[in-house]
């Protein structure tokens, strides 16, 4: 008598190369989703820092008037974006520039509130490029330290070494 293998055992090794082709698609497309994004922050971020560039020298040309071009400078040198990608973000960067320029001839009270409001955009972008980074274990960075209800945190979490 021959054993015969029970039929849904058949057809769970039947669809297991389906089911792992989908899951594979899908790995990979979330991954392109996910660098697409990433690009577009990159990008979005360089266009924030050449308008704060320009509102910068405006409003602060006696304290390092460069700061936001010298971040530029390390935003690249740090990420190593492809050729596109770079090309994309100093476009943005100089296209933002020349439209504050446009925009204000002097530091105004206008201009300062529009640095404070893409201060705030820059940051929240900043921490957007950072997110994926946190979430990988094993990363340590945590620039801030606070107390919290007598417990050190650091970045908004209880640093395990403490």
């Amino acid at each position: 008598m021959k054993l015969k293998p029970p039929f849904f055992l058949v057809l769970l090794f039947a669809a297991l190369p389906a089911m792992a082709g989908n899951a594979m698609a899908q790995a990979t497309a979330d991954e392109r989703a996910g660098f697409q994004s990433r690009q577009e922050t990159l990008v979005a971020l360089a266009e924030t820092l050449g308008a704060l560039h320009e509102l910068r020298k405006l409003c602060r040309s006696y304290d390092r008037p460069d700061l936001f071009r010298d971040r530029m400078k390390e935003l690249i040198a740090l990420e190593e974006p492809t050729p596109p990608i770079q090309s994309a973000m100093v476009e943005g960067f100089n296209r933002s520039r020349r439209e504050m320029a446009a925009r204000y001839d002097w530091c105004s009270s206008d201009a300062e509130q529009e640095m404070r409001q893409l201060a705030e955009i820059g940051q929240q972008q900043a921490r957007n490029l950072g997110e994926p980074l946190r979430a990988v274990e094993g990363y340590d960075y945590y620039p801030g330290v606070e107390t919290v209800e007598g417990v050190t945190v650091y970045r908004g979490r209880p640093r395990e070494d403490d």
